[in-house]
């Protein structure tokens, strides 16, 4: 898998270190810095990373080691060195300490001269043997490889090591990139540590699309800027095209964004994004494969071409795994694939050389595949930035759940405008704003991991399947169009049926959830099952339980909340958050030794199967969770009912169960023990009337 200037390949660590391999020798030049991994984290991540992908003979992706050819058959490591080292050092550990019987191939790993010192111990600890160990002063250049070697020894108590040692050697793989001998090293090495990352396969995805163009005779230096502008996770993608220097990069912008910036104009058969390349052009780059040097500096956005747009936030998600939900959506309008893939990145290039056909990428017959993906990718990310939330940060640490769109103002440089209510809101008495961002933080303040965002799976298929949205997205500057107002209310009710359906699922369907996505016509009622199982509450139940009493309550602030008659109880200052990820026992689990009535209590609970259960369950903030633990009812009540603005509010259904209990309170506390059981069963009730009512209510969306 090579070109004519650069090498990819995928290696296993035999093939990387073994005798079997090449007989590269891998040099750690004298830029680089010491080896600074840790046993307690970067090393136990990668000895139980292997161990446990590895397992049932799936392969296990490690990552990318990228070199230069230096002189002979030794290559300068320019990336990847601290792993490397850990998987020499791993190797050598096996093989003298475990006696495993492993042919690690004499000197394939050495530092500069400058490090000689260094070298002296590699070659020591090659022929180390059992029991042998070897003493260093902390400030020796080879300390920190002792310090590994000795920790890795002490890991490596794994049961059934032979397993492990031929996962790790034949199904643990690297992907190699081989600079060409022209490259400018330390210009790349410059360049890599000034993005402040690894080079990682989605660079390497973009070099191979970016060839593919090339070949097929169209110039790239558009679609470089695209890929760039949507790697950008953390700024809205129209300010990557407004570059104060560039006119021809705001050109760029001005022809997909509009004048304003705000619409969406990309046309399929727009000539204009992916022009020709002229036979004299220079882009040509003496007709032979980009070069990593011109891959280098064409098309990544600094903090120049950003400065003065003040659009930061904290994106729900990373770049890698947006190319992921792509691709699943790419596979199935080109293809009309209806197989799901995992929205997992470990198999990233993998699964773009699939389709792409990347060991072939010389013919450039994939070119229209590629610039049908990138308009693809343009406009996901686009959807992402303009009908998803986002997280700012403010000045007291608080997530404030936004939903925001990027406007190009006139007078003085860019603003950014919310979707605030809506004139058909207001007229038809809806409120699918606040519906809308209320739902999308639910939903990833439950399902935290990117791995797990099936959901946002769900929203990106279904926006780009929205027909009446795909119609004026042209034109959502005019947001005075009934047309707008009526998709926001699609939306909602969209959302409220995604929500209702993981809540009616059973574990493990999320791929069910999915395929619902793909046609959100279809009947509800084919995919619900029964009634939930409260004996396996989850986060994401108790996050909706809160959106239930949000939803019925909010207009009757401090009504009656299931009995508890108190107006101090905010539905306006409620928010989700991701730090709200543990689930507490309002009535503890383990109370304290002393506490006789409160274990009396406690088993009466546990009887009645309301310990456990939807009632008793509340979710907290780690801080606010070990500030109860195991508190009795009341000093938990006391504490939670307390206003303090200036902390993460408690969930609503925590601030109910704390209120019911002040209630109770109010006809002596000697008896409050006693009536507890019977106010939980009395909310059990409350609470699976409210989800009925919502089972009912579902099923009149539109």
């Amino acid at each position: 898998m090579s070109t004519d200037n650069q090498k990819y390949q995928f290696k296993t660590i035999r093939e990387l270190l073994c005798d079997s391999h090449s007989g590269e020798i891998f040099k750690i030049p004298a830029y680089q810095r010491q080896y600074t991994w840790t046993i307690e984290q970067e090393i136990q991540e990668l000895i139980d990373d292997i161990k446990f992908q590895t397992q049932n003979g799936v392969t296990y992706y490690l990552g990318s080691l990228v070199t230069c050819v230096n002189k002979g058959k030794t290559q300068d490591v320019i990336d990847g060195q601290q792993r490397l080292t850990t998987l020499w050092l791993l190797l050598q550990c096996l093989k003298t300490q475990y006696d495993q019987k492993i042919d690690i191939a004499d000197g394939v790993l050495r530092f500069d001269e400058v490090r000689d010192s260094a070298n002296t111990f590699l070659k020591k600890i090659e022929h180390l043997k059992n029991n042998e160990f070897l003493s260093l002063q902390e400030n020796h250049p080879a300390f920190s490889l002792l310090k590994a070697f000795n920790g890795i020894k002490e890991l490596l108590s794994i049961d059934n090591l032979n397993s492990f040692v031929e996962g790790l050697l034949d199904r643990t793989q690297v992907l190699c990139l081989q600079l060409p001998e022209q490259t400018d090293v330390s210009l790349f090495f410059e360049r890599m540590n000034d993005r402040g990352e690894q080079m990682e396969e989605v660079d390497l995805i973009k070099a191979r699309l970016m060839e593919i163009l090339f070949k097929a005779g169209y110039q790239t230096h558009n679609a470089e800027i695209i890929w760039s502008a949507c790697q950008n996770m953390n700024s809205f993608v129209q300010s990557s095209f407004l570059s104060a220097h560039k006119s021809e990069t705001q050109h760029l912008g001005e022809i997909i964004f509009g004048e304003k910036h705000i619409d969406f104009k990309l046309k399929d058969h727009d000539e204009r994004i992916f022009p020709k390349r002229e036979p004299s052009d220079t882009q040509q780059r003496n007709e032979k494969s980009l070069s990593w040097n011109d891959y280098l500096k064409v098309g990544n956005t600094t903090e120049e071409q950003t400065a003065g747009i003040k659009d930061k936030f904290i994106a729900i998600t990373d770049f890698p795994h947006l190319l992921v939900h792509v691709l699943g959506i790419f596979k199935q309008f080109r293809y009309e694939e209806n197989k799901l893939i995992p929205l997992t990145t470990n198999r990233l290039y993998k699964q773009f050389e699939d389709i792409f056909d990347f060991k072939n990428v010389k013919d450039g017959s994939r070119a229209k595949d590629v610039m049908d993906f990138l308009r693809l990718l343009l406009r996901c990310r686009y959807l992402l930035d303009t009908f998803l939330i986002k997280s700012f940060v403010s000045n007291n640490n608080r997530e404030n759940w936004i939903l925001r769109h990027f406007r190009k103002d006139q007078t003085n440089g860019n603003e950014i405008e919310l979707f605030n209510t809506t004139k058909y809101d207001l007229e038809n008495k809806k409120d699918s704003v606040k519906i809308i961002r209320l739902i999308l933080s639910l939903l990833h303040c439950s399902f935290t991991s990117r791995e797990y965002k099936n959901w946002l799976d769900c929203v990106l298929r279904w926006l780009n399947n929205d027909y009446k949205l795909n119609s004026f997205l042209e034109t959502l500057s005019e947001q005075k169009s009934s047309n707008f107002s009526e998709f926001l209310e699609r939306y909602s009710d969209f959302l409220r049926k995604l929500a209702f359906l993981i809540f009616y699922l059973p574990a493990n369907s999320s791929d069910t959830i999915r395929e619902w996505a793909s046609d959100p016509n279809s009947d509800l009622q084919n995919f619900i099952c029964p009634l939930l199982d409260y004996a396996n509450v989850t986060r994401f139940h108790l996050n909706y339980i809160d959106y239930l009493i949000y939803e019925k309550y909010s207009k009757d602030e401090g009504m009656n909340f299931f009995g508890v008659h108190d107006s101090s109880i905010k539905l306006s200052s409620f928010r989700y958050s991701t730090s709200r990820t543990s689930v507490d026992h309002f009535i503890p689990q383990n109370p304290r030794k002393e506490e006789k009535e409160l274990w009396q209590l406690h088993d009466e609970l546990v009887k009645e199967d309301y310990m456990d259960g939807l009632v008793n369950l509340s979710l907290m903030s780690p801080n606010q969770n070990s500030r109860h633990l195991n508190d009795e009812p009341s000093t938990k009540s006391s504490v939670i009912t307390k206003k303090n603005n200036d902390e993460l509010p408690y969930s609503l259904k925590t601030q109910i169960l704390a209120y019911k209990i002040k209630e109770l309170e109010k006809d002596g506390s000697d008896q409050l023990m006693r009536k507890i059981p019977i106010a939980w069963k009395e909310l059990q009730k409350q609470f699976k009337k409210l989800i009925s009512e919502d089972s009912e209510r579902i099923q009149d969306f539109p």
